[in-house]
């Protein structure tokens, strides 16, 4: 080797063993930065402002009132009924008008085929809803029952669990909110009221019919009035009250 050549193979050595030195201290100043006790990583992120918050009002909404209920496959003369208990007497008395249409799946099987409104019944022994299972599938069940008639295109057995659909009325365009920012369902509810300064406050509202989606609002918000699309129980116990 030339003196040259030892002379730029020396040269080379040197750049590296500085680069592997610089690499080593900012990694070991690195280390040190994370262990400073200073340095608190577990800190709580600071809240979410109100005005960083989804917010939603009153739009226009096609609500389809719907039903469901889990039952089971029974058997009658006529062939195969999925079988589900009433959850109460209000909807037991507003089936006396059958349903506009129902749709049904089995449990590891078929889903939404058409299943014809086969009437109300009434719980007992000779079902596979009996008035036991009904209670255990809806505590405030009343011992009747809502039955569908599956197609005959549709393998079923006798106690295969189901879910049947009940559409109760034809669609309505309603003033409506997003069923997550409204707490209550059974006539009353409340919302909370974002204010242009940013403050809130917790708003009674009447209800009407709704579906998986959204509310009709029948009074206690204007059309102008924003809402927390999402409201949590921090945001009803730091609101500065109802109006």
């Amino acid at each position: 080797m030339t003196s040259r050549s030892a002379w730029l193979h020396r040269l080379r050595l040197l750049v590296v063993w500085a680069l592997v030195t610089a690499g080593v201290s900012f990694l070991v100043a690195r280390a040190a930065a994370d262990d400073d006790p200073a340095v608190d990583v577990t800190a709580p992120l600071p809240p979410v402002s109100i005005d960083q918050r989804a917010t939603v009002s009153l739009t226009e909404a096609s609500i389809v009132p719907i039903v469901s209920a889990e039952g089971s496959v029974v058997q009658s003369d006529a062939g195969w009924l999925l079988e589900a208990p009433a959850t109460s007497d209000e909807l037991a008395y507003r089936l006396l008008d059958p349903p506009v249409a129902v749709k049904a799946l089995i449990t590891g099987g078929p889903s939404g085929f058409n299943c014809a409104w086969a009437g109300l019944g009434q719980a007992g022994p000779g079902g596979a809803v009996a008035a036991e299972s009904a209670r255990e599938l809806a505590p405030d069940a009343i011992g009747v029952t809502m039955r569908c008639a599956i197609p005959p295109d549709v393998r079923v057995m006798a106690g295969m669990r189901g879910t049947m659909v009940l559409q109760m009325a034809k669609p309505t365009t309603v003033q409506a909110l997003p069923v997550t920012a409204v707490v209550g369902s059974a006539n009353r509810g409340q919302v909370v009221l974002v204010h242009d300064d940013g403050s809130t406050e917790i708003r009674e509202v009447e209800l009407g019919i709704s579906d998986i989606y959204n509310i009709q609002i029948l009074s206690g918000l204007a059309p102008d009035e924003t809402v927390l699309q999402n409201p949590t129980q921090a945001d009803f116990a730091r609101s500065r009250g109802a109006s």
